[in-house]
């Protein structure tokens, strides 16, 4: 789909007077490679979902999506005071699961066939990280040195 300046400048227009996200570019080199988002935001529930995308491959799998995620979560947790953040990865996303698993989501189940997708049913993993998970285990480090 193509979209003119006109409907891009909208968006982004409809994104920044949004109160209930957070959208961050991830730019190397100067270059904006992609995206990384809180959104859904529940100040009530302190709760968050988190999306990223980096769009080309020849920045995948080089550590960006690590440190956007890592570092917006900390964000979340530290800046936003969230409790939870919670996000969907497809099943036929083995990478970004595995990024997510490193910084701290856990699964907490699946939405079976939840997205039709090249003529067939793929199941959406649903993952979260709560604030104790980052905030206590900085905490145990600490106490430790």
């Amino acid at each position: 789909e193509t979209y003119s300046l006109e409907d891009v400048t909208a968006h982004c227009r409809l994104v920044e007077q949004a109160d209930n996200r957070a959208d961050y570019a991830i730019v190397v080199d100067s270059e904006t490679i992609g995206e990384a988002v809180l959104n859904d935001w529940d100040r009530i529930n302190r709760s968050a979902n988190f999306r990223i995308a980096i769009w080309y491959p020849k920045h995948r799998d080089r550590g960006y999506g690590s440190e956007a995620t890592g570092l917006l979560v900390r964000f979340g947790f530290e800046a936003l005071d969230l409790n939870r953040i919670e996000l969907e990865v497809f099943a036929f996303n083995p990478r970004a699961r595995h990024v997510y698993e490193n910084v701290g989501f856990v699964h907490e189940g699946t939405r079976r066939e939840a997205l039709w997708w090249d003529g067939r049913p793929i199941d959406a993993h649903v993952m979260a990280i709560l604030r104790e998970d980052v905030v206590g285990a900085a905490d145990k480090r600490t106490r430790q040195t």
